[in-house]
């Protein structure tokens, strides 16, 4: 599972996010928790993935900056529960995301589409 890249969502002139770090930190864990509590799942955190170059819509505005910050606090989380992570933002990183994602920044191309399937399918069997 996966959630952040609407989190980090910042209104253009405050910089004032939809949900905090600190707020998101907390709801990784609850969901997780949650997750965990209710269900025999194998439970696998996937990476948000990146931001290629800072992308601003008409009112506010998505920085890989954040991408990395609300990574890094999900991921601590995880460890700590025990979760796996399938780190799908150092898959895009390590491929040349100037290829593989869309000019909005945000979305993949056929091929960055092709290439994270296979990771998370590779990742699932490994």
């Amino acid at each position: 599972m996966n959630a952040g890249i609407h989190d980090i969502t910042a209104d253009l002139d405050s910089m004032i996010y939809r949900v905090t770090l600190d707020s998101y930190r907390r709801n990784v864990e609850e969901i997780l928790r949650t997750i965990q509590e209710k269900t025999q799942s194998r439970l696998i955190w996937a990476t948000t993935t990146p931001v290629i170059g800072p992308r601003t819509g008409m009112l506010n505005i998505r920085r890989n900056e954040d991408v990395r910050a609300y990574n890094e606090a999900a991921v601590g989380v995880a460890q700590v529960l025990g979760v796996e992570i399938d780190d799908l933002y150092a898959v895009t990183m390590q491929s040349n995301p100037n290829e593989i994602v869309t000019p909005d920044g945000v979305h993949f191309t056929d091929e960055g589409s092709v290439l994270l399937g296979k990771a998370v399918a590779d990742f699932l069997r490994g």
